[in-house]
């Protein structure tokens, strides 16, 4: 895979990956509010102005396609997503890496809000839990942890 900044013109189709992805899996563990909020949150609006301050990256498989993006705003990471059908198969964690990078380049810590079922990833990555934060979003509630990992003494 190999990871480069995002382009204006590729931001129709990382919001259609990141759709597929939350359409499919977020209903398994979040509320109906929680699922519409996020589809708004990672729109194409969001994604574009992010593109545009050159925030986002996406990683591609040598044929081209879409395997996943991240977005990387300072040292804070966000909108981590891998396409449905690639899961499981080592992209997240290497687009994980790449925005922590990028973070420990500001700073010796990196942030990031994760998603109940993203958690796991996260803490074996070595993140720990600052917050667990309830966000109200219509009739429901929307949970999510807010988590930060330190740079290790040798440089990761």
């Amino acid at each position: 895979m190999t990871v480069r900044q995002a382009a204006m013109d590729e931001v129709p189709e990382i919001e259609t990956m990141i759709r597929q992805v939350i359409e499919t899996v977020y209903p398994h563990y979040n509320p109906r509010g929680a699922v519409e909020f996020f589809l708004h949150h990672h729109d194409g609006e969001h994604i574009g102005r992010d593109v545009a301050e050159g925030r986002v990256y996406v990683g591609r498989d040598e044929d081209g396609l879409l395997l996943g993006t991240i977005t990387v705003v300072e040292q804070d990471l966000r909108r981590l997503f891998v396409d449905i059908q690639q899961q499981g198969k080592g992209y997240g964690k290497a687009l994980l890496q790449f925005g922590e990078e990028l973070a420990f380049r500001q700073g010796s810590w990196a942030t990031l809000d994760a998603t109940i079922q993203a958690r796991n990833l996260y803490e074996k990555a070595g993140y720990q839990q600052e917050q667990f934060c309830l966000k109200p979003v219509g009739e429901d509630f929307l949970c999510y942890i807010e988590m930060r990992k330190q740079r290790e003494k040798n440089g990761r």
